[in-house]
């Protein structure tokens, strides 16, 4: 019996085959910095941070990591204080019980600044 795949299933892992790889690279390359972590609100928030001068706060989208930021994260550090934020509910960050919404991720943000 055939498989029938849909143009937009297989744009889908096209997608994630190529960020999986970005992903990759950026590990064995020595790319990722060390993982700190952060209580906000009793939760732990893990993140990457580095460089130095104004600060930028990267956010992932939803079903994402603070690691998709990697290709970036370099070159923004050599002139920024960066931090890529694994957000609660997401990554190596804490995953509680909580009813989540946009709300939540602001307040944790708020928090974690």
């Amino acid at each position: 019996m055939p498989i029938k795949i849909s143009f937009r299933t297989l744009s889908l892992v096209a997608v994630l085959i190529a960020n999986a790889g970005t992903l990759v690279s950026a590990q064995t390359q020595g790319g990722l910095p060390p993982e700190k972590t952060a209580s906000v609100y009793g939760q732990n928030i893990r993140y990457f941070e580095a460089g130095q001068g104004p600060t930028v706060i990267l956010l992932h989208g939803l079903g994402a990591i603070k690691e998709v930021w990697m290709p970036s994260f370099g070159a923004l550090s050599a002139k920024y204080h960066v931090y890529a934020v694994d957000q609660l509910g997401f990554g190596h960050s804490d995953k509680p019980l909580l009813d989540y919404k946009i709300a939540t991720w602001v307040d944790f943000l708020q928090g974690f600044m």
